[in-house]
């Protein structure tokens, strides 16, 4: 029996303080294209933050991970819930725009 994964993780989408040994950066284009060539969800990981997350998620991608963006942050529970904030209004602004394929 074969089996295919259920998910795909990319590593590094942007330059990251938190794994100074990470593969090389992707960038958002590299990401959209994955997203679009693969039918498995995919998780958005390095160097996510507030001001980057809306080009993560017009890639396409059903889920990120982020660290700095929350442990450098002065306030972590706000952070996250910025995070949390911007996430869910993207999503909703998309699929409100006929976007939601993209939302996998």
């Amino acid at each position: 029996m074969r089996s295919e994964p259920t998910t795909s993780a990319f590593v590094r989408v942007f330059s990251t303080v938190s794994k100074i040994d990470a593969k090389p950066k992707i960038g958002t284009k590299e990401l959209a294209r994955i997203c679009g060539a693969v039918r498995t969800p995919v998780l958005a990981i390095g160097g996510i933050n507030r001001e980057n997350l809306p080009s993560v998620l017009d890639a396409g991608v059903s889920g990120i991970a982020v660290i700095s963006a929350v442990t450098h942050a002065t306030d972590m529970a706000a952070a996250v819930s910025e995070l949390r904030t911007l996430w869910h209004r993207q999503r909703e602004e998309g699929e409100r725009a006929g976007a939601e394929h993209l939302y996998r």
